[in-house]
């Protein structure tokens, strides 16, 4: 199969209204790149500066700082947490509720 027809092939796949989860992967490739970019790239060496201890002249010469990295996991984890537990939630109520068909139309 060619390129051009795997890519309509998932283009058909994803038409209509219905969930699908190719933006999660996106953002997932996303995401990946973009802290691959932030913690190896020269260019962002500025971003990382408060975060790191410069002992040489490139990424493996860069040792965290390790209070500041602490901190900021630990926010980081809080955060992600919260996040879960809300999500947890949200599911826990919409299972009370019952089936989609029964639930009122939201207000407004």
């Amino acid at each position: 199969m060619t390129t051009k027809h795997q890519h309509a092939g998932i283009v058909e796949a994803y038409a209509g209204d219905e969930d699908r989860p190719l933006p999660g992967y996106l953002a997932s490739v996303a995401t990946y790149r973009l802290s691959r970019i932030l913690t190896k790239a020269s260019i962002t060496s500025a971003l990382r500066a408060p975060l790191v201890r410069y002992t040489g002249t490139s990424a493996p010469g860069e040792v965290l700082a390790r209070r500041f990295t602490r901190v900021a996991t630990s926010i980081l984890a809080v955060s992600a947490a919260s996040d879960a537990l809300q999500l947890a939630r949200a599911a826990l109520a919409r299972a009370a509720q019952g089936p989609a068909t029964s639930r009122p139309a939201p207000a407004g």
